[in-house]
């Protein structure tokens, strides 16, 4: 799994943008899988899922996206977007095949016009 391309558009009054990620994945060994894109968005060490996305077989690229807030976490924790990759259906626990993250540079909201 690869993150291919991050976009992210301007930010509103409030910090929030929508942020659109394309991957290019390759699931061999099973004919579907998952894609879950998360954020650290409720703490610097724990991943909120946003959005997934249910793939099949093969090597494909595709695109998730989510409106978020990034966050300014204390003592240089960065802040990171993350993919994943599972099998579909999964047992009982969810079987991680692959994963993938990268840090984002937060950006602060645009100022109040007066």
């Amino acid at each position: 799994m690869e993150i291919v391309n991050v976009a992210e558009q301007t930010p509103d009054a409030s910090g929030r943008r929508k942020v659109v990620v394309r991957v290019r994945y390759a699931l061999v060994h099973y004919r579907n899988g998952v894609i879950t894109l998360g954020f650290n968005l409720k703490s610097p060490t724990t991943v909120s899922q946003v959005a997934t996305l249910p793939i099949a077989g093969g090597s494909e690229e595709k695109e998730l996206s989510a409106t978020i807030v990034p966050v300014t976490w204390p003592k240089h924790q960065p802040f990171k977007l993350y993919v994943r990759l599972s099998a579909e259906p999964h047992p009982g626990e969810w079987s991680l095949l692959a994963a993938v993250s990268q840090v984002m540079k937060p950006h602060p909201a645009p100022a109040a016009s007066r």
